[in-house]
Parts: C-alpha cells; structure tokens; sequence
C-alpha cells in the first residue's frame, strides 16, 4: 500500500515535468488570459447569454449581419486587439497631457539676426500649454531710456529675468521660437531706428 502512495504521487518537481513554481505560473497566466478576456467582452459590450432559460436573440440588423465574417473566421480576437490598443492609445494621451508643467518642459536656443546680433532665450512652460520666453542675451540698447513698454519685455521677479510681452497665449514651442524671432527681429530695427516693428 505504501509503495502504490508513492508511485502514484511523484514527488513536486517532477510532476508534469514543471517546479511547483512553474506549475503556479502557469495556473496565473491561465486566470489572466481569462479575466483578459472576459474584461474584453465587457468593453466591447458583449453579454452573457441569458441565464433564465430565456433563449430568444434579438434580430439583427443588416449592417451587423454585413460585418460576421462570411468565411466563418473569428473576429473576436481582432476586436479585443483593437480595444486595447486604443484604450492603450487613449491612457498614454492621458499621460502626455496630464504632465506636470516645469519637468523637462525648458530649452535653450541661440540666435543670430541677419544683422548680426546674437541673442539666447530660454523656453520655459510655466503652465500646461503656456510657455514664457526669457531673455537670457540680447544687445545693449545704448543710453536713455529703454523702458519694458518700447521694449516688449516684462520682469519676472522669482526668476530675476527679463521675458518677451507677447499678448496671446504661447501653446508650444515651435510658437515660443517663432515669437522669439519675432522679438529679435523687432528689437534689431528698434536699435537701427527707435522703433519696435
């Protein structure tokens, strides 16, 4: 009796070739390629069949009776596909707009006029889509009075930095990078001339 206790009851780690911890892995990725899909059938709005005995099918449309397959393949892994990638898709946009403003959200840039001056502004996105151009380096303006009005620059006082008055809201960078162009080109005639065009 003993004997038969034994042969019939093989020790752990032979037992169908798989350690007790494999054999655990294996029943958890079972449970979740099942919770997978049944989540799936959730999203995509498929039902269980009714429990009441109750088998009558509502009809279907042509449009629905279009989309079965006529080759009698199943499309239900497709659709799961698809589901989750979009629901992917959707969580990482929710991510990229949900960031915090101020992480990795600044940049240097150098630039040169045509006429030859130099200037270099710092890009910084003080609030989601709200960018503030600084002006690190710019050309003297010589004697007299430059107030930030004539100028087009406001002071920030935290940061103890001149940035550009622009009257609209400055979404992204590539727009940031133009005002700041813009800026530069203006502060050039505003040296040649006395006016800021």
């Amino acid at each position: 009796m003993n004997r038969f206790f034994l042969a019939s009851n093989p020790p752990p780690e032979t037992a169908a070739g798989l350690s007790p911890g494999e054999q655990l892995m294996a029943v958890a990725m079972f449970l979740a390629i099942i919770i997978v899909s049944l989540l799936a059938g959730l999203l995509i709005g498929q039902s269980a069949p009714p429990t009441n005995g109750n088998t009558a099918q509502r009809p279907q449309s042509a449009r629905s009776r279009q989309q079965r397959p006529q080759n009698g393949g199943n499309t239900t892994s497709r659709t799961l596909l698809r589901t989750l990638l979009a629901a992917r898709r959707r969580n990482q946009n929710r991510k990229r707009h949900s960031r915090k403003p101020g992480l990795v959200t600044q940049f240097t840039h150098i630039y040169k006029t045509p006429r030859g001056h130099k200037y270099r502004f710092r890009y910084k996105e003080i609030r989601t889509n709200h960018w503030r151009i600084y002006i690190l380096k710019h050309p003297s303006y010589g004697p007299g009075n430059h107030s930030g009005i004539t100028t087009h620059r406001l002071w920030d006082g935290q940061v103890r930095k001149h940035y550009i008055c622009w009257t609209g809201q400055i979404k992204c960078l590539e727009d940031a990078m133009y005002v700041s162009r813009r800026w530069a080109h203006g502060t050039d005639n505003y040296l040649r001339n006395g006016r800021f065009t």
